[in-house]
């Protein structure tokens, strides 16, 4: 089983996977892993991969990456994959306002809001370009997620519980 899960910047989609994936004895896969296992295959640097990998390669590649594998159930916080990976069977989008987003940031990072605030609004900016243009993906379309949860008024623990919950309510 795969399951992805991305989120807007600052929905802590990162420690959530961990979590899942130590509660539910997942393998868990980062975004840099997933890119390092692709240059390696392709024999080239990660920083090479947009230049010298073209955009069929790589997508071929990152399901490549989740098909090998096999039997193991994983989990990963790569946004991307969340649209790349043809065989996951659970694909969750974490939703929460900005301003609680940068109020999260600045409590766990320590920053100051304004430098909080800027970095949410690179971070989004940067990945609204990319995929759109890169791979014709419309990061607001929620379609493609079988669960997208709004976290404004939970924890992780509230948000783990739910992913769980449907998990176990999922037919096999």
């Amino acid at each position: 089983m795969i399951i992805t899960i991305t989120g807007w910047p600052g929905t802590n989609t990162r420690n959530v996977c961990k979590i899942l994936a130590l509660q539910l004895g997942l393998k868990y896969l980062t975004e840099e892993k997933i890119k390092e296992d692709v240059a390696k295959e392709h024999n080239i640097l990660v920083e090479e991969l947009d230049f010298k990998l073209g955009k069929e390669a790589f997508i071929n590649a990152v399901n490549g990456i989740f098909r090998k594998q096999g039997s193991e159930n994983v989990i990963t916080d790569y946004a991307l994959a969340s649209w790349l990976v043809n065989d996951a069977a659970l694909k969750v989008f974490l939703e929460s306002k900005e301003n609680n987003r940068v109020k999260k940031m600045v409590v766990s990072r320590e920053m100051p809001l304004i430098v909080a605030k800027q970095m949410i609004k690179n971070e989004e900016d940067e990945r609204k370009k990319k995929y759109l243009y890169e791979y014709g993906i419309n990061i607001f379309d929620m379609q493609n997620f079988d669960i997208v949860l709004n976290t404004d008024k939970l924890n992780e623990d509230g948000i783990i519980a739910l992913i769980k919950k449907y998990l176990e309510k999922m037919k096999k």
